[in-house]
């Protein structure tokens, strides 16, 4: 998984030598800080960005994220 400045995330399939991702999505507006696998689901992973959100998303269908956490501050 990579995300990059413009909010989007790609998720690639390492078993895979395709250059091109498995899926490539918009995540957040602006810039995305950051991705990070669950350490105890094999599916979800969370991404957090410019937008001051946080977001948990499920790889078997990453249409939408299945949480979103926003700072309130």
């Amino acid at each position: 998984m990579s995300c990059d400045d413009d909010g989007n995330t790609a998720v690639w399939d390492s078993r895979n030598y395709a250059r091109a991702p498995v899926h490539t999505y918009r995540a957040h507006d602006g810039v995305q800080y950051g991705c990070q696998f669950s350490p105890s689901s094999q599916y979800n992973y969370l991404t957090c960005g410019g937008d001051s959100l946080l977001k948990v998303w499920d790889l078997r269908n990453c249409s939408a994220p299945i949480y979103t956490c926003s700072d309130l501050n």
